[in-house]
C-alpha cells in the first residue's frame, strides 16, 4: 500500500532480517535503506547486511559497513572482520583484504587463525 509508512525502526530491522533469512535478497537493500532513514542501524543490521554482502560477494559494500561501524563507534567484532576479509579474498581484492588485516592487527587477539588461513587461500589463488 502506497500509503503505508513505516516509521518504526524494528520494524525496518526485523524486516531486513526477515530478508537476508528467507534470501529474499531483492528486498534487502530497500529495507537497509529504510532502515537507515528512521535512525541508527544496530550491530544485528550490520551484521545481516554483512550477510547479504557475502552472499553477493560485494567487497566494497563490506568495506563500506566496516567503515559506518568504525564511523560511529561501533566495536567490530572478528566474525564481521573475517566476514569481510573473505568476501575481499573471494571477489580478488587481496590489496583490500591485506588492509583489513592491518586494522585487525592493530587490535590485539583480533586476527586469529582463520584470518591468517583466508589471506593464505587468498595467497595460493592468486598464484
Amino acid at each position: 500500500d502506497a500509503e503505508l509508512v513505516i516509521d518504526e525502526l524494528c520494524v525496518w530491522s526485523c524486516l531486513l532480517f526477515c530478508a537476508v533469512e528467507s534470501r529474499s535478497y531483492a528486498h534487502a537493500r530497500p529495507f537497509w535503506d529504510a532502515l537507515q532513514k528512521c535512525g541508527q542501524a544496530t550491530y544485528k543490521d550490520f551484521g545481516n547486511m554483512m550477510r547479504y554482502a557475502s552472499t553477493h560477494m560485494d567487497w566494497q559494500l563490506a568495506l563500506l559497513l566496516l567503515q559506518e561501524m568504525r564511523d560511529i563507534n561501533m566495536e567490530v567484532e572478528r566474525v564481521i572482520y573475517n566476514t569481510a576479509l573473505s568476501i575481499c579474498v573471494t571477489a580478488t581484492h587481496l590489496e583490500e583484504a591485506i588492509g583489513l588485516l592491518a586494522d585487525m592487527e592493530k587490535v590485539d587477539g583480533l586476527a586469529d587463525v582463520i584470518t591468517y588461513n583466508t589471506l593464505a587461500k587468498g595467497y595460493a589463488k592468486d598464484g
